[in-house]
């Protein structure tokens, strides 16, 4: 028998399941939609706290309870991909059907939530999202379109950890809640810090030093063959980084100013301390 001739990138992908990523994307569409409206439901059945929000706050807690869905979905597939050896042996070219199916979850999450927040948000707090979305939705089809470097997305998933904890931060405030519970927004604050530092912050060493170790030993292959994907994969990294250092300094900031809170509320007045 003659040898068969070894089949291409291209072809191997256009024989997977992961071609099938437009209909993954409608589908992950449709169970989004009905996620965002169940959950309008349930918000108006079950919460007192949430019929007395005036109607853009309501329509921005159906958004923010669908955003922690998605984080963490985003953060369990991050997971399991990361530990993933076989991801690790060939990062560059690696793929996972697990990640693929994360990326349709994600996209089909931008997409809906990009045209749900024109119900509720205006100006330049609504053009800071929808840039954002659609940096996100675009850079997602490109990794949907060209499959590679799924060990690196991964490491971007896990870093969803963080944001169920942000929107709590937004729940305590809208619902006049902090002061009420000011242990437990301590708390929140002081876990949503934790985890934004060590799955956005700490591994940016490491993680850099594989992005540039694997692209030189292959000769920046991904450039060359997957542009868009390329692109996504260091340009927009580059800048969630430099965003995220930004941040980190508010967040820190934000904690350190309600732990002086904490202790100047704890703390024994004078009669007390003399008594003793």
């Amino acid at each position: 028998k003659e040898a068969q001739p070894m089949m291409t990138a291209e072809q191997v992908f256009w024989q997977s399941p992961a071609a099938y990523w437009p209909a993954y994307v409608l589908i992950s569409c449709i169970i989004w939609l009905i996620i965002y409206r169940f959950d309008a439901i349930n918000s108006r059945i079950f919460g007192d706290t949430f019929k007395q929000l005036a109607r853009n706050q309501q329509l921005e807690w159906h958004s923010r309870v669908c955003s922690t869905v998605h984080a963490i979905l985003a953060f369990l597939i991050g997971a399991y991909c990361l530990v993933k050896p076989e991801l690790w042996q060939s990062s560059i070219n690696a793929t996972s059907w697990v990640m693929t199916l994360g990326l349709s979850v994600t996209c089909g999450y931008m997409l809906v939530d990009a045209l749900y927040m024109f119900r509720y948000l205006r100006g330049w707090e609504m053009l800071q999202y929808q840039l954002h979305h659609w940096v996100g939705f675009v850079g997602t089809v490109a990794f949907l379109a060209q499959p590679a470097v799924h060990s690196f997305l991964s490491v971007r998933y896990v870093t969803e950890l963080s944001t169920p904890f942000v929107n709590q931060l937004w729940f305590f405030k809208t619902t006049r809640t902090a002061d009420k519970y000011p242990n437990l927004n301590l708390l929140n604050s002081l876990v949503l810090l934790v985890t934004f530092v060590s799955t956005r912050i700490a591994p940016l060493p490491i993680y850099w030093y594989l992005v540039v170790r694997d692209n030189i030993a292959t000769d920046f292959i991904i450039f060359r063959e997957r542009l868009p994907a390329g692109v996504s994969y260091i340009v927009l990294a580059f800048l969630i980084d430099f965003l995220n250092i930004f941040w980190t300094k508010k967040l820190f900031l934000g904690a350190k100013k309600l732990m002086q809170k904490y202790f100047a509320r704890n703390a024994p007045l004078d009669g007390e301390v003399k008594s003793k």
